[in-house]
């Protein structure tokens, strides 16, 4: 795994053989830090990446503003424009 800062705060880790995206990570110069400050004890994983059921299930739809005008959501989950405005789930 070798990660790249591609922007501050943020970190994009790729596998070092073929290059592929696997995880994100953020310190706390990350906007996501502003909204929750655990959130560079957290790291993001591509779902593409898993074999398996991870057994967890969305709380929401974030970033829902800058979603493709063609994607419809069609479920019940709370919805927010931006950030979810609380620490994450």
């Amino acid at each position: 795994m070798t990660f790249y800062e591609s922007s501050p705060g943020r970190y994009r880790g790729f596998c070092r053989v073929c290059g592929s995206p696997i995880i994100n990570k953020f310190d706390e110069r990350a906007p996501a830090a502003k909204i929750d400050p655990q959130v560079s004890s957290r790291y993001g994983i591509g779902l593409a990446t898993l074999d398996d059921d991870p057994g967890v299930r969305p709380a929401c739809h974030s970033y829902v503003a800058s979603k493709a005008p063609w994607f419809t959501i069609t479920d019940d989950l709370p919805q927010f424009p931006e950030a979810r405005g609380q620490a994450y789930v």
